[in-house]
């Protein structure tokens, strides 16, 4: 009686099918990674945005011209900030930032464009790279945006838009 080794062919072609199944079902779920990172990446900066603009209203208050429309803070030695009410400038904000950004469209070796929106008056705006296609789409929808505070005691406006 002879002993035979190996898979038939009907157990051959139920693992294809089965690894057909699952690659449909998986592989959505992998493809959409970037985007999450974009996301996950906007909302760091969020913060660290969030972060910058308290430290720099604290260290306003201290030196008293929280109530200012315009004024400079001293946030070390040698290191000063333009502020709007108290609030960094957003033309000043990425002098509080340790994010890798560039204001060229076509910059190498950094995460993230940043660039003056025109729909706004005093409006910066922080893409991740790869969620800024070009000059003419800088409202794309994958982006942090900060609006200098407008009046004494009002806050800057940091939203995150999330549509990676």
């Amino acid at each position: 009686m002879q002993r035979q080794n190996g898979f038939t062919l009907i157990e051959l072609v139920i693992v294809i099918v089965l690894l057909g199944i699952l690659a449909v079902v998986a592989a959505p779920k992998f493809l959409d990674l970037q985007a999450d990172a974009r996301v996950s990446s906007l909302n760091g900066v969020k913060a660290a945005v969030q972060s910058a603009a308290s430290m720099v209203y604290d260290k306003a208050v201290i030196a008293g011209v929280e109530n200012a429309s315009a004024a400079v803070v001293t946030i070390t030695p040698g290191q000063t900030v333009r502020t709007v009410y108290g609030y960094p400038n957003g033309q000043d904000l990425f002098l509080l930032l340790d994010i890798s950004a560039s204001s060229a469209v076509n910059a190498t070796g950094v995460d993230f464009i940043y660039a003056s929106l025109d729909t706004a008056p005093n409006t910066i705006g922080i893409w991740p790279v790869g969620g800024y296609a070009s000059a003419s789409s800088r409202e794309t929808k994958c982006n942090v945006t900060y609006i200098d505070a407008t009046a004494s005691g009002a806050l800057p406006l940091i939203t995150t838009y999330s549509g990676c």
